[in-house]
């Protein structure tokens, strides 16, 4: 199942002879993982970042468009004006969401990722999308205008990412 590759050096010098063998499936697996690992990190960074500006300017901007008052003026109540909005954050990045079920099952069929771990990575991902949605929306609704709403949403969810570094980072100097 395995091809085993031998390569056999002979040193002019030293009149030594190494023999190097190489895996070609065994280290092809190994570099399609990280290559997985780093990818799909990327693309599920950048739709969670897509997530959560699209939810700081959904209500900011219809505040902004004065279609705020007409919106509520439907036989909608707020939860559910808040739920579609919320909603629409997540759904707003579905046509990335093959590229980074691409990048998975690439990973599966190659060997670098176990396919257990595909559902998984879904769950984890919509995880992060609802809680970025809820960040971006509060902050959309409390927020003067909408450059205002998406700043304060990015730097909270980078306060939430890498935050408890912050505390950590005095305690490893000593």
């Amino acid at each position: 199942m395995y091809e085993r590759y031998l390569w056999t050096t002979a040193s002019r010098s030293a009149g030594a002879t190494w023999t190097v063998e190489i895996n070609f499936w065994q280290d092809f697996r190994r570099y399609l993982n990280g290559w997985v690992r780093i990818v799909g990190a990327i693309v599920a960074c950048l739709t969670l970042v897509g997530v959560a500006i699209h939810a700081a300017q959904s209500i900011r901007l219809e505040r902004e468009r004065d279609t705020f008052d007409s919106l509520l003026t439907t036989p909608l109540r707020s939860e559910e004006i808040l739920y579609g909005k919320w909603m629409g954050a997540i759904l707003s990045v579905r046509w990335l969401l093959p590229w980074l079920a691409l990048t998975w099952g690439l990973g599966v069929l190659g060997g670098g990722l176990n396919p257990l771990a595909v559902p998984l990575l879904a769950l984890t991902w919509c995880v992060y999308a609802a809680a970025a949605a809820s960040l971006g929306l509060w902050f959309s609704l409390v927020s003067r205008s909408s450059l205002r709403a998406v700043l304060y949403t990015i730097l909270a969810g980078l306060g939430m990412s890498v935050g408890h570094w912050m505390i950590w980072l005095p305690c490893s100097c000593l």
